[in-house]
């Protein structure tokens, strides 16, 4: 029944309360000091990223050749619940025709229209050691003939 005080090293990747309960905020390393009637100690405390469940995408995008759009995605944890800025690897398995690439916040991925055709795209998140996270996605992306813009009056 004595008091006990609980310090985060860092509120701002991980906070502490009143019972010394730990609350994950960002990924990094922490340190938790408790101390008690002139005594201490100290725990380093690593947070790890959620790892990331699955990527959402569209069934299959649309664009014409020699434009630029892009597609949502969305990242999710085993849970259901969102996860951003991740690092999502797009790759193309036919460049020539569509490639992409993801925005920093890893909710949009642009593409680019190369030529007629059809490319199927593989989105996979990494971690930081380069290693896949998760489950891969495909979207198939058509790229169609150039629309043609009417004659205008004069």
């Amino acid at each position: 029944d004595r008091p006990i005080e609980w310090i985060s090293g860092d509120p701002s990747k991980a906070t502490v309360n009143a019972t010394g309960l730990v609350t994950a905020i960002a990924s990094g390393v922490v340190s938790i000091v408790a101390t008690s009637e002139g005594r201490g100690g100290q725990s380093t405390v690593i947070i790890q990223q959620t790892p990331v469940d699955s990527i959402v995408v569209p069934g299959s995008f649309t664009l014409a050749r020699g434009f630029t759009s892009a597609f949502a995605i969305t990242l999710l944890d085993s849970r259901g619940n969102t996860l951003r800025n991740r690092n999502v690897v797009v790759t193309s398995d036919t460049p020539g025709v569509a490639f992409g690439a993801p925005n920093a916040q890893s909710n949009l991925v642009t593409v680019s229209g190369v030529a007629v055709g059809t490319a199927t795209f593989t989105l996979q998140v990494v971690n930081n050691n380069n290693q896949n996270e998760g489950k891969a996605s495909r979207i198939v992306v058509n790229v169609t003939a150039t629309p043609t813009l009417a004659p205008q009056s004069p």
